[in-house]
């Protein structure tokens, strides 16, 4: 399919494809819209997306977030149509030309993932570089597109923090921002004595009943960062508090990748799995 990379003179001057995939089979894709000529984002493909793309002619990407071949558009209906595939000179990045029409490309709903702009000038190191906002509108709300879906943008991984099925632990929210790091991940060490390691999606129900059982978890308390919850939120509950839950039958649904193991040394996985909306 693609020529073996055997000479430089002609992987730079031949006219046979000969693309450099990095350590993780992985090539950088720049996309460009056709019609307004701004850069709508940026990505990656491995072998198989880049053979999708070209045979498709619509755009194909791998998802180093989710290790899973990711046909763009494909939830929010907003595809991506290839007019044009260019590769560098020594045929380890590529541009994408593309028309998307009316829609967008950015999982936040915006048009283009590079919605800020960074301000050129001095820099004082005492304060952050405020950013501008290129974009006034969104093009699509991204809770109403892709509902449950993990966000691919991460704070932080931590491989060695494994999930309730001795995975690694998936992001659980970062809207609202969760975890007892509020890093969006349901965390934990020695120090977490309430154990926020179960990643819920509460319920009305499992709210009100918390808050009668005195932890309220719907008033907003800003100065603790805590925005208040509402039905649908993720959010890294205490598993002994949803331990109690269950036992009076007020169980909200939970996500097992995105709840750290360290939960089972309070529940049973047979218990959680009750409660599960990530496995079949």
């Amino acid at each position: 399919m693609f020529k073996k990379r055997e000479n430089v003179v002609e992987i730079e001057e031949g006219n046979l494809l000969s693309p450099k995939f990095d350590n993780d089979g992985l090539i950088p894709v720049i996309t460009m819209c056709s019609k307004t000529k701004e850069i709508l984002m940026h990505g990656y493909m491995n072998v198989e997306a880049l053979k999708k793309t070209i045979e498709t002619k619509e755009a194909h990407y791998y998802s180093r977030s989710r290790k899973v071949i990711w046909h763009k558009g494909k939830t929010s209906g907003f595809t991506q149509r290839v007019i044009e595939i260019k590769i560098d000179d020594d045929q380890d990045s590529i541009w994408l030309t593309v028309d998307i029409g009316d829609g967008a490309s950015c999982h936040v709903g915006y048009r283009s993932c590079f919605y800020r702009s960074i301000p050129l000038g001095p820099i004082d190191n005492g304060r952050k570089v405020e950013m501008k906002f290129t974009e006034k509108e969104k093009k699509f709300d991204p809770k109403k597109v892709y509902k449950d879906q993990p966000n691919p943008t991460k704070i932080w991984v931590n491989k060695n923090q494994k999930n309730v099925l001795g995975e690694n632990l998936e992001e659980c929210s970062l809207d609202p921002l969760t975890g007892w790091y509020r890093d969006g991940c349901c965390n934990t060490d020695e120090n977490d004595h309430g154990v926020h390691t179960v990643c819920a999606k509460v319920t009305t129900e499992f709210l009100e009943w918390c808050k009668e059982a005195g932890n309220d978890l719907i008033t907003p308390h800003p100065e603790f960062g805590f925005p208040g919850l509402k039905d649908g939120d993720g959010w890294c509950v205490c598993a002994t508090w949803y331990a109690r839950a269950v036992e009076a039958g007020k169980g909200c649904p939970i996500f097992l990748k995105r709840t750290h193991e360290n939960t089972l040394k309070i529940l049973p996985i047979e218990t959680l799995k009750k409660f599960a909306i990530d496995i079949s």
